[in-house]
């Protein structure tokens, strides 16, 4: 880990940015479903993020990741709702959810607790034959 959490924090939202805001995706061109994978990811960061912030569970897990997706859609909606009701443009949107992204990595490198990754189940394939086993009659 860097002894430097403001480089690090620097460097993250530097690379946030480009990937929000600049148009990279022509230059990838031929290969579309490397564009989605990059594209999904820019779209999820901050709604996971959030999600995780205002939980009190601090593992990454699919839950975290459905969570995050529902409060990415949520946010892309108000922001949406406010550029019409307010009669502005695209680019508002494009801004707000570059900006909500770039809160969201702070908030998260200036917290004390960790994040960790949790993508295995917590029983083992016999507990789970035996879960279904005992609902069978």
């Amino acid at each position: 880990m860097l002894k430097n959490k403001n480089f690090l924090i620097a460097i993250s939202v530097a690379a946030w940015l480009f990937f929000s805001i600049f148009p990279w995706q022509a230059w990838f061109q031929g290969f579309d479903i490397f564009r989605f994978v990059i594209g999904l990811f820019i779209y999820l960061v901050p709604g996971v993020l959030t999600f995780l912030l205002i939980t009190d569970n601090k593992n990454i897990s699919p839950r975290a990741l459905l969570g995050g997706f529902a409060v990415a859609i949520f946010v892309t909606g108000l922001l949406g709702l406010s550029a019409r009701l307010f009669h502005l443009n695209f680019m508002f949107i494009r801004w707000g959810f570059a900006l909500w992204g770039v809160a969201a990595i702070t908030f998260l490198f200036l917290q004390k607790e960790k994040i960790t990754f949790q993508f295995e189940r917590n029983g083992t394939k016999k507990d789970f034959r035996s879960r279904v086993q005992a609902r069978q009659f």
